[in-house]
């Protein structure tokens, strides 16, 4: 167990290590906290597995046979032991469920509703907490995912104020946070929240937690051990992406990641700029949002590099009278942490766009099939009725017009659809489908 009196897990397993080396045994460790805060805590110290309380036999003994079958007990700490999430099981218990987003980063809400959305749960998306208590004072809701760290109202004031009204008292509302501090899941549950999950959220973790918070009204059947875990994706190594990590957070949605990817360079390459803003004006919340957010979006397409360089940073802007070299060090490895992902992002995405040029001179002049121009008026009307599926369907087109002479100009709508700039998508959506006409 991790957390004990006197001598806790982390501790009493580094000294087995250093008192038996080699001849140290395997470990499982269990804990009822988030696995990501342990596995940092552990550091280098190698573990055969980590479980989650509460643990049933079949995890267990899953976790057993993971140890034995891995040659190397560090290799074994940090791989993924679970099955493909069955999707078809967890739509069948979840199907129809209906839940409240509540996120204030684009990203984030965009990846969190497609997940949802995979399982058959429909989600509304507030931006705030204030937003998130307009919303659920109009209409009801299966439960909350409610991110902490917000602009306007956080989610610990608009859980506390929710929990101040008859009819919400028992709706369960499920922490989404970045931070890795000591005792935030005791203050996430001091504030009236259900249940915790870090971010980057572990596919596996939210879908468990959504079979037990949600009510179980009109459901069949039970959830498997299997149901309600991640997928162990193979990819290759780099320095820079932890592809593997990332594509088991989307169950191995490689368009779904893909996407990521480029909203990510789109819309985090200013961040420096506006974090500098920030400070100028002395905004110190707003300041902390930025670095906070980039931290979580960085850790979810696997830029763990700059994750951590957020974490120091984040650190160091919430000291009260830090050392001004100590943030100007901190905000130089910030930059040069994220400038890299960017020149890899860029390098990777020019790479596609290049064959994608390449195919549309000769394919310049072929008709479209009939599904695109079926796509466009869809998108036409999600638009103008500003509506937030148009994202994912200025998305869906770009991907389906590249290699075609129109790629550019179904890329820029997607961007303004995900900027939700829908004046702008539909002015270019209109062109667009005049000059497919």
């Amino acid at each position: 167990d991790w957390k004990m009196a006197r001598l806790d897990g982390v501790q009493t397993l580094r000294q087995i290590h250093d008192t038996l080396g080699a001849d140290a045994p395997h470990c499982v460790m269990a804990t009822a906290y988030d696995p990501d805060a342990l596995q940092e805590e552990l550091g280098d110290t190698p573990v055969s597995a980590i479980v989650q309380k509460p643990v049933t036999g079949k995890i267990l003994m899953a976790a057993i046979r993971s140890a034995f079958a891995n040659n190397s007990t560090q290799e074994t700490r940090i791989a993924k032991t679970s099955a493909p999430a069955n999707l078809v099981a967890l739509r069948k218990l979840l199907a129809g469920t209906h839940v409240l987003l509540v996120d204030d980063n684009l990203t984030n809400q965009e990846l969190t509703v497609e997940l949802l959305e995979a399982v058959g749960v429909t989600a509304d998306v507030a931006d705030d907490g204030a937003q998130a208590l307009a919303m659920l004072a109009s209409k009801p809701y299966a439960l909350v995912l409610m991110d902490c760290q917000m602009p306007v109202m956080d989610g610990f004031e608009a859980t506390r104020r929710l929990r101040t009204q008859p009819a919400l008292t028992e709706l369960p509302v499920i922490a989404m946070t970045a931070s890795a501090m000591d005792g935030e899941r005791e203050r996430c549950l001091a504030a009236g929240m259900s249940d915790y999950l870090s971010k980057p959220i572990d596919l596996g973790l939210l879908y468990s937690k959504l079979v037990h918070w949600a009510p179980r009204e009109g459901r069949t059947g039970t959830l498997s051990p299997a149901a309600a875990t991640a997928p162990v994706v193979a990819a290759t190594p780099h320095p820079v992406l932890d592809e593997a990590d990332a594509l088991s957070r989307t169950n191995g949605n490689s368009a779904l990641y893909e996407r990521l990817l480029r909203k990510f360079r789109e819309r985090e390459a200013d961040t420096p700029q506006r974090l500098e803003e920030a400070l100028r004006a002395g905004d110190r919340d707003a300041a902390l949002r930025t670095v906070h957010n980039l931290k979580g979006i960085a850790a979810t397409i696997g830029a763990h590099a700059l994750s951590a360089t957020c974490l120091v940073l984040e650190a160091e802007l919430k000291q009260p009278s830090h050392a001004p070299d100590s943030v100007v060090q901190a905000m130089r490895a910030w930059k040069d942490a994220l400038a890299q992902v960017l020149a890899h992002l860029q390098q990777r995405i020019s790479g596609g766009d290049a064959q994608s040029t390449a195919a549309a001179t000769e394919g310049a002049a072929a008709p479209l099939p009939a599904h695109l121009l079926a796509l466009c008026h869809a998108l036409l009307v999600l638009l103008q009725g500003n509506d937030a599926q148009a994202s994912r369907s200025a998305e869906a087109l770009a991907q389906d017009l590249q290699g075609t002479a129109h790629a550019d100009a179904a890329r820029q709508i997607a961007r303004h659809a995900g900027r939700f700039d829908y004046d702008a998508a539909l002015n270019g959506l209109q062109t667009l489908m005049a000059n497919l006409a």
